[in-house]
Formats: structure tokens, C-alpha cells, sequence
């Protein structure tokens, strides 16, 4: 992970267009998921202004990263690997935030599929490039160290995706079973915690 470790040293005031580096991540991800049954397998990242973390499955630069909203969902691979999830910073937090209502067709879907029901609903693009200047304005208003981390990551050979949508669909659909892991395991602890009763 020696591309976070430089990340948070470069901009170590401050945050990261809306991320702030997290140092004590056992304790941020078992407030979040309510047990330290995963803290062996997760590594929380960054945490934004929600409460919300951006984690990596796994301890090294090729472990998916995955979303853990703060209110306990969805949980949702946002990248295949670290070096894929620099490039949604290009659109800050919104690269993610924005990609709620994405993640949950996406859930809606996988649902469908699974009882070989139909499914009409149209997938968002999440192209527009209006769209996405928009952000990269907002962005530029809201954070002064905006164009010192574009910089940094183009410096570091990491690419503005085209469609950040599109990227985070290939990474859902490629890690997948990520998010039963951890449902599986929460709905155990609260099955046990029943019982217990």
C-alpha cells in the first residue's frame, strides 16, 4: 500500500477532496459493523464527512476496495484494487457517494436474476460528461489542494475514468461475493446474539 502511505504523507493537511485518512481502523470498522470479526481481513482506508469508510479487502495494492455506508449499507466493491480507486478521486467523494442509487439497481438486479425474474429497470450510464465537469467544478471550489492532488495522481500514472459508473460496475461484478461475506457474517452474529437471548 505504499501509494496510500504517500498519499496521506503528501496531504497530511487537510483532507483528501472530502476523505480524511484513517489511523485506527479495527476500531473505526467494528464501530461500523458492530463486531471485530472482519478486522483481519478488512483495512479501512478513509472515512468521509458521513462516517462512511472506503476500505481494502485485504492488506495489499490488488485487494478489492469496498464501501461501508454509515448507516450499515450497502456494503459494495467500488474498485478492483487500490491504483483503480485513486482514479475516482478525480470526483472526490462523489465519485462514490453519487453511486448509492447505482449499487442499489445493481443489488436490485442480482436479485432479480437470481429468481430468473425480469428485470426492466434501465441501468444509469453515469457518463454525462456535463455531468461529470460539474463535479470536477464543484470540486475545485470546495478544495483548494483539488488541483495539487490531480497532480499527485497523474504524476503517479493514474487516469481520470471515463465513466466512474462503468469502472465501479466492472468491480462490483468482478468481487461480488465480497458483499455476501459480510452479510453472512453479520446476519450470524445477530442470529447468535438471539440466541444468546
Amino acid at each position: 500500500m505504499k501509494l496510500y502511505f504517500e498519499l496521506i504523507e503528501t496531504f497530511k493537511e487537510g483532507s483528501i477532496l472530502g476523505y480524511e485518512a484513517v489511523h485506527d481502523s479495527d476500531e473505526r470498522l467494528t464501530g461500523l459493523l458492530r463486531t471485530d470479526k472482519l478486522n483481519d481481513e478488512i483495512e479501512v482506508l478513509f472515512e468521509d464527512g458521513v462516517g462512511s469508510l472506503i476500505a481494502c479487502w485485504g492488506k495489499n495494492d490488488d485487494s478489492p476496495i469496498i464501501y461501508l455506508n454509515s448507516e450499515g449499507s450497502p456494503y459494495a466493491v467500488v474498485a478492483n484494487n487500490f491504483r483503480e480507486f485513486l482514479s475516482l478521486l478525480y470526483y472526490g467523494t462523489y465519485g462514490v457517494l453519487e453511486i448509492e442509487p447505482y449499487i442499489s439497481y445493481l443489488k436490485a438486479k442480482k436479485r432479480f436474476e437470481k429468481r430468473n425474474a425480469e428485470f426492466n429497470r434501465l441501468m444509469p450510464d453515469g457518463s454525462d460528461v456535463e455531468y461529470l465537469n460539474e463535479i470536477t467544478e464543484r470540486l475545485k471550489s470546495e478544495y483548494k489542494s483539488y488541483d495539487d492532488i490531480v497532480n499527485w495522481l497523474k504524476k503517479n500514472g493514474i487516469d481520470r475514468p471515463i465513466s466512474p459508473f462503468k469502472q465501479i460496475l466492472n468491480a462490483f461484478q468482478s468481487n461480488n461475493n465480497i458483499e455476501y461475506r459480510i452479510i453472512d457474517l453479520l446476519a450470524s452474529i445477530v442470529f447468535h446474539f438471539l440466541i444468546a437471548k
